[in-house]
């Protein structure tokens, strides 16, 4: 049976038969070998299945899987002990609203004001999150943290939670919501 690709792909575009994937370079179409290794520090925007990124900001491994949404990185772990280095990844936030990211473990906040941080939606059960009070400042007037669940995931029941004490910090997992732990 012949192959029919694209008539007027783009470069970059993929191209899959079964489990074999073709990339257009512009000029033609390359068969993808699954396992490419990339060692950056965001992910790459091209991948297939089995590809593997180091990142290079948290010193995490991740594999591209498919799974029922498409091709997603997920963390590498080792079993039974023999990947016991954890680097979790911190992000100091300045400015009244930060948006918590999909590699974001650690959130220190030092603003001069009242900040709100927002927890995303859906995260991957088991999730967890640190909010910090790094400015030592959220117990005096009109500088408590708010952080903030989605609209759809909701905080223990509750739309927020408040960091309201100097130096103080909240940690939050994720099972069908967020759960402060």
């Amino acid at each position: 049976m012949p192959l029919i690709f694209p008539i007027e792909p783009d470069i970059g575009d993929n191209y899959s038969y079964g489990d074999i994937t073709w990339r257009f370079n512009g000029y033609g179409w390359e068969k993808l070998d699954e396992g490419n290794f990339f060692q950056q520090d965001s992910p790459p925007t091209e991948y297939v299945k089995g590809d593997h990124w180091f990142n290079t900001l948290n010193g995490k491994l991740y594999i591209a899987i498919d799974d029922d949404s498409g091709v997603i990185w997920v963390e590498f772990t080792g079993i039974g002990g023999a990947f016991n280095v954890v680097i979790h990844e911190t992000t100091a936030v300045t400015g009244q609203t930060y948006q918590v990211g999909e590699f974001d473990h650690y959130i220190g906040v030092s603003y001069n004001g009242q900040p709100t941080i927002i927890l995303p939606a859906n995260s991957a059960s088991g999730k967890v999150i640190v909010v910090k009070d790094e400015s030592g400042k959220a117990g005096e007037p009109y500088k408590a943290i708010t952080v903030q669940g989605s609209s759809s995931d909701l905080i223990d029941n509750q739309s927020s939670a408040i960091i309201n004490i100097n130096n103080a910090s909240l940690t939050f997992i994720y099972r069908n919501g967020w759960r402060i732990i």
